[in-house]
């Protein structure tokens, strides 16, 4: 069984036709997120500008996908993509943006190193987990911004609380603890 088959939608046109860029938005910070958290030994300071670069390069992935948006058609899903899940109960990821889903995925890129840049000064500990967890949110705000269908939505739509419980637990101000449990049960 092929549990990520690849199959672009009918109507994809592209100098590259096997190719969406749309899941590089959700996969590439869970990557970078991943790969901030799994390095043993790095400086607070390195894993700053690691964050701003990863952050960087997302914005420039989304400014990407903007430029090559076709705006004739701005209500129509383009760079539909579609990643079978469960086959045998019809269960698949399916990528698209249209015109609204693009400004909230630009916005959200275009925030995040504005928030990793704000944070250089306020987050002194555990820089580490903050941006890891930053990243996190990010793919699945992202994720949710693209879904094309409502499984994968909810997915992302939920998976966003996890993030968000333990940057407000872990890195707010004054009750944060009650505060994050406070969030979680009443968006859950």
């Amino acid at each position: 069984m092929n549990f990520l088959a690849l199959k672009l939608e009918p109507g994809w046109e592209s100098a590259y036709p096997a190719y969406s860029p749309l899941p590089l938005l959700v996969v590439l910070p869970l990557l970078f997120g991943f790969a901030l958290l799994l390095q043993p030994r790095i400086s607070d300071n390195a894993v700053r500008r690691f964050a701003l670069i990863y952050s960087l390069i997302l914005l420039a992935l989304s400014g990407i996908i903007a430029y090559r948006f076709d705006w004739s058609s701005p209500a129509e899903p383009q760079f539909a993509y579609t990643a079978n899940w469960v086959k045998a109960f019809g269960l698949s990821f399916r990528f698209g943006v249209d015109a609204i889903s693009l400004w909230l995925v630009l916005l959200s890129s275009f925030m995040l190193p504005v928030v990793v840049l704000g944070s250089w000064q306020s987050v002194r500990t555990r820089v580490r987990e903050f941006h890891g967890w930053l990243l996190f949110l990010q793919a699945s705000m992202v994720g949710a911004f693209l879904a094309q269908d409502l499984i994968f939505f909810y997915v992302c739509f939920e998976f966003t609380l996890l993030p968000m419980f333990f940057l407000i637990g872990g890195f707010g101000s004054v009750q944060r603890l009650r505060a994050a449990r406070v969030f979680f049960l009443y968006t859950f």
